[in-house]
């Protein structure tokens, strides 16, 4: 699962804890790892560290050269993938990649 932030929302204070909530729920799904990418995702990992057993399920990225890197080292045979986010942080850019690479 590649979780990026919501941009759309317009209160600082709600952003944060809608972060926050998101990681939480992220957190509480049977997903083999969850990727966090965007300034704001840093809430979202602040929420799924929370409730999640084992951190070495949440990789949080800085930019999308670096999400793409750990993402494509990550997928395996039948993997599916969940990518959500905000159109302005351009997750059809990873989307693009991984298909082109043939992940």
């Amino acid at each position: 699962c590649v979780l990026g932030p919501v941009r759309k929302t317009r209160r600082k204070t709600f952003q944060r804890s809608a972060h926050i909530a998101l990681g939480e729920f992220a957190a509480k799904l049977p997903l083999a790892k969850i990727f966090l990418y965007g300034p704001q995702s840093k809430f979202t990992a602040e929420g799924a560290r929370k409730a999640l057993l084992n951190e070495e399920q949440l990789d949080y990225c800085q930019n999308v050269t670096d999400l793409y890197s750990r993402l494509s080292g990550a997928i395996q045979p039948g993997c599916a993938i969940l990518l959500k986010g905000s159109r302005g942080m351009h997750m059809e850019d990873v989307v693009r990649a991984l298909t082109e690479k043939g992940g």
